[in-house]
């Protein structure tokens, strides 16, 4: 069975009925499907959100300006239009958050990043392989002196994610970390950080417990499994 990404639920939700029963009978994207996403195999926005993730980490917005140098560098007569535009599209979010305050996204105590931490993986859910990936988890320790665990990822996509899309990468991921450092940490909600880089919109899994935000991951799986079955 194919690994599910997370991006591949919001896109089967934003299906038509007729286009869903496709999407299970491939289990996969259809090529014609986004093809911003990646190029040559490489994730179409590498450069911006891997700039972004380090800017973070690091708390240091230097790189940021380093990447756009980098791009501009990579600049040729001769490049193909494609190359040209996702170019284009990757300098627009680094010039968004040249200046961005990146403690904005962090507890307002000291956090170590945990390096050797796992920051990918596949979760079985409801028996369907879904596929996790973040970019930074870190550690700290509350007002009650009691050690947490945080993280954030970064997304982006032309035409913006909604609210409640980027809640059910929150459900996944906030699912990733229970099973991965429930053992050894408290999971704090506020501080599961998704961001949509495009948009700007900026959510915690914690705005899904308050109801702020409603919980679609289970009931998404629910009609996979619906149609996988009929």
């Amino acid at each position: 069975m194919k690994k599910i990404n997370v991006k591949d639920l919001i896109d089967f939700r934003r299906r038509s009925d007729r286009r869903k029963k496709t999407f299970i009978s491939e289990f996969n994207i259809p090529d014609d499907f986004e093809k911003e996403e990646s190029i040559g195999g490489r994730d179409y926005w590498v450069r911006s959100l891997t700039a972004l993730s380090k800017a973070f980490k690091n708390n240091d917005n230097s790189v940021i300006s380093s990447r756009i140098e980098s791009i501009l560098e990579d600049y040729k007569p001769n490049m193909a239009n494609t190359t040209k535009i996702m170019y284009d599209r990757n300098l627009q979010i680094l010039h968004n958050y040249e200046d961005f305050d990146f403690k904005e996204l962090k507890p307002s105590v000291e956090i170590v990043i945990l390096e050797k931490g796992r920051k990918k993986g596949v979760l079985t859910i409801k028996d369907l392989p879904i596929k996790v990936l973040l970019h930074q988890i870190y550690s700290f320790k509350n007002e009650n002196g009691i050690d947490c665990v945080g993280c954030v990822l970064f997304l982006a996509k032309l035409d913006y994610y909604k609210s409640n899309e980027l809640g059910i990468f929150a459900e996944a991921v906030n699912t990733f970390i229970e099973e991965n450092y429930s053992d050894k940490y408290f999971i704090s909600p506020e501080d599961i950080r998704i961001i949509d880089v495009m948009s700007s919109k900026n959510i915690s899994y914690k705005m899904i417990l308050d109801g702020e935000i409603p919980p679609l991951l289970n009931s998404t799986l629910d009609e996979i499994i619906r149609l996988r079955n009929t």
